[in-house]
C-alpha cells in the first residue's frame, strides 16, 4: 500500500510537470518572464520629442463596451522618454497598448500607437519573452483646438453669452462616454478646448 502511494504521487508529479512544460506561460519558477518594448517619439518634423509620457495598457475584461469587446484601461506600466526621443520599457509577456502623452499639450496632441486617439482604438503589440519589440513610436500630430461661443436658447434670452458655464470634451464609445477635459465660459460664453 506505502508503494502504491509513492507511485501515485510520483505520477501525479509527472503528470503537473508535463502539463505545465506544454503551454506557455508568463511565470517560470516564481520569476516574471519579460521582454522589453522599445521605441522613439517625433514631431512631424522628425524631431525628437523629450519628456513625453508612454504608458502601457492591457486588457480589462471588467469593462466592455457592451458587445463584449474589452476596454484597454488597466495600466501595465509606464516611462518616460529621454532627450533623443527615445524609451525603453521591460514588461512580462502579454499583449499590450501604448499611449504617448507628451510633457507639452499646447504644441503637441496625445496619442495611441500608431495613430489613435485612444487605446481602444489602436494597434495591440505583443511582448515574448528575452525578445525586443522595437518601432513602436509615434510621430505626434499638432495640438489642436475646439472653440466656440455658448449662447442661450431659453426664450426671452436667445442669443445671450452664458457666461461662467462648465463644459466638457468627451469621447463616446459603443456603450459609454469618457470625458477627459473641462472648461468653463468666459465672459462672452466663448470656450476653447486644447
Amino acid at each position: 500500500m506505502k508503494h502504491i502511494k509513492k507511485l501515485s504521487m510520483l505520477m501525479i508529479v509527472v503528470l503537473a510537470v508535463a502539463i505545465c512544460g506544454s503551454f506557455p506561460s508568463e511565470v517560470f519558477a516564481g520569476k516574471v518572464l519579460k521582454g522589453t518594448l522599445t521605441g522613439v517619439v517625433v514631431d512631424q518634423s522628425g524631431k525628437p520629442v523629450s519628456n513625453t509620457q508612454v504608458y502601457i495598457y492591457q486588457r480589462d475584461w471588467s469593462n466592455t463596451d457592451g458587445l463584449g469587446q474589452p476596454d484597454w484601461k488597466t495600466l501595465i506600466g509606464k516611462t518616460v522618454t529621454g532627450r533623443n526621443g527615445q524609451y525603453k520599457i521591460a514588461l512580462p509577456a502579454g499583449e499590450y497598448r501604448v499611449m504617448f502623452v507628451p510633457s507639452n499639450l499646447d504644441l503637441y496632441a496625445m496619442e495611441a500607437y500608431p495613430d489613435a486617439p485612444i487605446p481602444r482604438l489602436g494597434d495591440s503589440i505583443t511582448i515574448r519573452y528575452g525578445k525586443t519589440t522595437g518601432g513602436i513610436s509615434a510621430k505626434l500630430d499638432p495640438s489642436g483646438k475646439i472653440g466656440g461661443y455658448l449662447y442661450d436658447t431659453y426664450p426671452g434670452r436667445v442669443g445671450q453669452p452664458l457666461a461662467n458655464t462648465a463644459m466638457a470634451l468627451c469621447h463616446q464609445e459603443i456603450s459609454y462616454i469618457n470625458c477627459f477635459q473641462f472648461v468653463s465660459t468666459d465672459e462672452t460664453g466663448y470656450y476653447e478646448f486644447k
